[in-house]
């Protein structure tokens, strides 16, 4: 139990520190974590030995914990950082333990390790495996917490649904309740350890990595403790995040290092799905960012529309950068959209993320969808027209078949005039990604992007994917540059153009496009060749 004059002599002589090398078999101590409420408890400490990690050139200190809390449920997920003392003196922080274990023994990585957090990057223990750390993810469906696997490190997840962020957090100090958060506003994903040492205004805590993403600037939380759940696996704590008290400046495998006060950098993320509306701030660490929004689209599908409706789904994503906005549009159909939806936010913020453009940083981000509880998928399923020689002007009727989901063909007519000099021609109708597919295979440098700008202006100028596109192509020479396709080049150029290393000829080039927009995605392609003739 808490002993308050004991807890007084802790919190002033907790900057007394023993080191790894003076612990011996057998000595004796005590440990500090909160179990309940804002309680701090005490852990009896029974030091069993060390043994050396030679990965991180350290030693990792092994001990036993006696106590009612740890007598019943074991080494406890969410005690990450619960500081040891030996003699009065700080020693370390519990940071490792063992699943199925009969008994509570856990490893300690020595506090002078963690004070050096920053001054050297280690990459993990190859010998011990660390207390796996709470991740509290409240506001969100069960079946989309799956979807954070993608996140770096292992963790013991606490699913609290109807839960949020607390104003009872603990008071900050060794022993008390903090974290590491990714998602705050409609919803809380937070990593909850607990704090080992305070000196002056930056705080350690958890004995481990929280995220292993190094140097950051992960937002810091308080928080507090329901209580814990005993179990033959896993037990943990139900813990729950407060507000955001300031930021996390390192993430190594000897804990987090942290500076109460100031604004880490987070990102607006506003999600609307018929009637619904959610808004976020998520974490700008770019290692993690680009996989929370497409997480939050997939959970919030969820809550709206059901796993495995029969649904047609269309919208757009909007990216606001430093280097300009990209919207990029969506058209789906179909059972378990949730996943494709995934992959549809995922990919551009990953790009980004890569940092081929150096110097971009995502502001904001908003999807926007609406849906029908109905299956609207097009194919193409044929192209006619009534002959393949046409004369100087003629008219072409391109009629294009459609397939539909469940429904009968239905077909659609395009209306091309032939050009007025002699030449043989390429009818091609197809969905957005044929087209795409088509254009990279003869055009393959405008899908080269040498900055930012570039690669901004393609997403924006792609098709939907509920589109049908007639394209008509001219035989005739083109050459592909680095400014863009040149029709018809003299042969002055391209005997120039020939010394060149980047440069792409084609016998064909583009001579008309038309688009028609449909209620669902299109996919398919078909193709004739016509001559026009005198």
């Amino acid at each position: 139990m808490l002993i308050g004059s004991l807890l007084f002599f802790q919190i002033f002589c907790s900057f007394d520190l023993i080191s790894s090398q003076s612990v011996e078999k057998g000595m004796r101590g005590i440990a500090l974590s909160t179990f309940e409420g804002n309680r701090i408890d005490t852990i009896e400490v029974e030091i069993l030995g060390r043994i050396p990690d030679f990965q991180l050139d350290q030693d990792v200190i092994i001990a036993k914990l006696r106590g009612k809390v740890v007598d019943e449920a074991g080494v406890i997920a969410g005690m990450s950082g619960s500081p040891v003392y030996i003699e009065g003196k700080l020693l370390g922080a519990i940071s490792f333990g063992w699943a199925f274990s009969k008994e509570p023994i856990c490893g300690i990585t020595p506090f002078t390790e963690m004070k050096k957090m920053g001054e050297k990057k280690t990459v993990g223990s190859s010998s011990f495996t660390p207390i796996k750390p709470m991740l509290t993810v409240s506001g969100f469906t069960a079946s989309s917490v799956s979807e954070l696997d993608s996140l770096p490190f292992d963790f013991t997840v606490s699913e609290m649904v109807l839960g949020g962020e607390t104003k009872d957090i603990t008071e900050l100090v060794p022993g008390g309740v903090c974290g590491v958060t990714l998602v705050s506003g409609d919803g809380n994903i937070s990593a909850m350890g607990t704090i080992t040492e305070i000196i002056g205004d930056t705080i350690f805590a958890f004995g481990h990595s929280a995220y292993a993403t190094g140097s950051s600037a992960l937002p810091l939380c308080g928080g507090s403790v329901l209580t814990y759940l005993p179990s033959l696996a896993t037990s943990f704590k139900f813990a729950t995040p407060g507000d955001i008290i300031g930021k996390v400046i390192f993430d190594g495998s000897a804990g987090i290092k942290a500076v109460i006060g100031g604004e880490p950098p987070m990102i607006d993320c506003k999600i609307k799905i018929g009637d619904l509306r959610k808004r976020y701030k998520v974490t700008a660490e770019e290692s993690i960012f680009p996989v929370i929004p497409p997480f939050l689209v997939s959970s919030n599908w969820i809550e709206k529309m059901g796993q495995y409706e029969n649904v047609t789904v269309s919208g757009k994503l909007n990216i606001w950068t430093n280097e300009g906005d990209i919207s990029v549009p969506v058209a789906m159909s179909g059972v378990e959209i949730q996943r494709d939806l995934y992959q549809w936010v995922k990919e551009p913020l990953m790009e980004i993320q890569r940092n081929r453009f150096e110097g971009v940083h995502v502001d904001s981000v908003s999807v926007n969808l609406s849906s029908e509880l109905e299956v609207k998928e097009f194919f193409i399923k044929d192209m006619i027209i009534r002959e393949n020689k046409f004369e100087l002007g003629d008219v072409i009727d391109i009629n294009v078949v459609l397939s539909r989901y469940r429904r009968a063909d239905t077909t659609v007519t395009f209306n091309f005039k032939v050009p007025q000099s002699p030449c043989e021609l390429t009818l091609w109708v197809s969905g957005r990604d044929e087209y795409l597919s088509y254009e990279l295979g003869r055009v393959p440098l405008n899908f080269q992007f040498d900055n930012f700008g570039e690669w901004r202006d393609f997403l924006n100028s792609l098709p939907s994917p509920d589109m049908l596109i007639l394209s008509v192509y001219k035989k005739g020479a083109s050459l592909n540059t680095d400014a863009g396709e040149i029709k018809s080049p003299p042969p002055s150029l391209r005997m120039v153009m020939e010394k060149g290393k980047r440069r792409i000829y084609s016998d064909l080039y583009p001579l008309f496009e038309e688009k028609i927009q449909f209620d669902g995605p299109l996919s398919g392609e078909s193709s004739e060749v016509v001559e026009v003739r005198r």
